[in-house]
């Protein structure tokens, strides 16, 4: 007996392997109950790894974790655990986003709080209190993952949708309009935004080279050049969904609409003194921000709202601007704002790694109820975006 006792342990494990909470763990859970603990929705999930011992990629114990197999101190290639580790470890980071590199983000939910089911048919906005677990990421557009996250940028503000009829994703901005409308000139926007290719450095003669060829951009250009280009963190900005989409109800009739996230708290912004000084003490302030807010306790809250186009409104002599192009907004006095839910965050990443950098986003992820547009920019962006992870984390993705 003593015999097996001493066998049910890993060497230098400490607790005995019976002890896991459960054989299968959650292989027989699907995607949605996993994110529906992951977010908080349903109680049960957790942040910590709570193995009792190491294992390997297989699951399986690893015979000492400390000490490589040797032969007179020299590793040898039968340790098939050393070098799974190390290999592990050469892949562990992701490519880099090459838009949006440097964010986090947290999980909450999105609860319905109008009756626009005469206006679309997305099972999530059929009834007045349902509520859906939501994840979102926040980042910096241009600029690279380790860079100071209160550096003058537009923002990201992208949500994931866990609804009951697949993920759907609003993938925008802290700005309501973009740079350009033509997709061909995309790279061309956020390569002004890089650095320069010859030295590497910060390049603003680039920014105002685009912005000078291209007027349509000033909007957005005067909104990055303003304290809208530094926000205070995370959860003191608006955001935009900026594209015009469709809501479709259950006769085939649509509307176009755009989104609004408005924060609760409302916008705050620094001054670019202030922002640079907090990039220099607290690169990650944006980031910290979020964090320390959740694990307080504190519901981080934006109002979504939406403005909307009946389709024979949408006529470009008539209104003195074509209502798809993404340079443009629509006049609020003419198109007013109307609530229809809330989002709520309330549970920071269990896993970075997992939970942020492994998120994917595509304004092309869409369920029955929304569609697209005719915005250019949208039309390929539904295929960019898609083909962007698909080459950062291969063809599996959390979208």
């Amino acid at each position: 007996m003593e015999t097996m006792k001493s066998m049910s342990r890993a060497v230098g494990a400490g607790e005995p392997r019976g002890n896991r909470m459960s054989h299968m763990m959650s292989a027989n859970e699907g995607p949605m109950d996993i994110i529906a603990k992951v977010s908080g929705h349903v109680k049960n999930g957790i942040r910590e790894d709570d193995g009792p011992y190491f294992t390997n990629n297989e699951g399986i114990p690893l015979p000492d974790p400390e000490h490589s197999k040797t032969i007179g101190g020299i590793p040898i290639a039968s340790d098939v655990h050393l070098f799974q580790k190390q290999q592990h470890f050469n892949r562990s980071k992701l490519a880099e986003r090459a838009v949006h590199p440097c964010g986090s983000g947290a999980f909450g939910y999105f609860e319905t709080t109008a009756d626009v089911s005469d206006m679309t048919k997305a099972d999530f906005l059929q009834h007045v209190g349902a509520k859906t677990p939501i994840f979102m990421r926040f980042s910096t557009v241009t600029l690279g993952r380790e860079f100071p996250d209160e550096a003058r940028n537009p923002r990201g503000f992208a949500i994931k949708f866990y609804t009951g009829e697949g993920n759907y994703d609003i993938v925008g901005l802290n700005f309501p309009v973009f740079f350009c409308r033509d997709p061909i000139q995309g790279p061309d926007v956020i390569r002004s935004q890089a650095r320069n290719p010859k030295n590497f450095f910060l390049d603003y003669d680039a920014t105002f080279d685009l912005l000078g060829a291209t007027p349509e951009g000033n909007h957005a250009g005067l909104m990055f050049f303003s304290d809208h280009g530094t926000p205070d963190g995370w959860i003191n900005e608006h955001g935009y969904g900026c594209h015009a989409f469709k809501w479709v109800n259950k006769k085939g009739e649509f509307v176009y609409i755009k989104y609004h996230f408005l924060a609760k708290h409302g916008q705050k912004q620094l001054t670019e003194p202030e922002a640079i000084r907090i990039s220099g003490e607290n690169p990650d302030y944006s980031k910290m921000q979020l964090w320390d807010a959740i694990e307080a306790g504190e519901e981080v809250e934006w109002t979504a709202k939406v403005q909307i186009m009946k389709p024979e409104e949408a006529d470009a002599e008539k209104l003195g601007f074509d209502p798809f192009d993404v340079t443009k907004v629509w006049p609020r006095k003419e198109f007013p704002m109307h609530e229809f839910g809330k989002l709520v965050l309330n549970k920071n990443p269990e896993n970075y790694h997992r939970d942020v950098e492994q998120a994917a986003f595509s304004p092309g992820s869409m369920v029955p109820g929304i569609e697209d547009s005719p915005d250019p920019l949208l039309q390929f962006r539904m295929f960019f975006y898609r083909d962007a992870q698909y080459h950062r984390i291969g063809m599996i993705l959390r979208l």
